[in-house]
């Protein structure tokens, strides 16, 4: 089984890693929630210091995810508006 990211290079593979790492942390946070609910108290600190750890990594998911749309936001405009790679040229008996 391949990583999602196996086959991607720049923008999108670290799109892709910060999607994986938004979503899972997102599902680890539900199943964590759903613990915390159904046992005593005595685990529950420990489902508490994970809840922080998933937390953060869903604000670093996000966070990431929101950089790389800039990024690529950012490098559209810039193409957009620069000037053509090659300058047109004049050819003879054309004037």
């Amino acid at each position: 089984m391949n990583a999602p990211w196996h086959d991607q290079t720049g923008l999108a593979k670290a799109a892709t890693i910060f999607a994986v790492l938004f979503v899972v942390s997102l599902g680890l946070c539900g199943a964590n929630f759903v613990a915390a609910s159904a046992l005593n108290r005595g685990i529950s600190g420990l489902l508490i210091v994970t809840a922080y750890a998933e937390l953060l990594g869903m604000i670093v998911g996000l966070g990431g995810l929101v950089i790389i749309g800039l990024i690529a936001i950012g490098a559209a405009v810039v193409r957009f508006f620069s000037p053509p790679d090659e300058p047109p040229t004049i050819l003879k008996g054309d004037d």
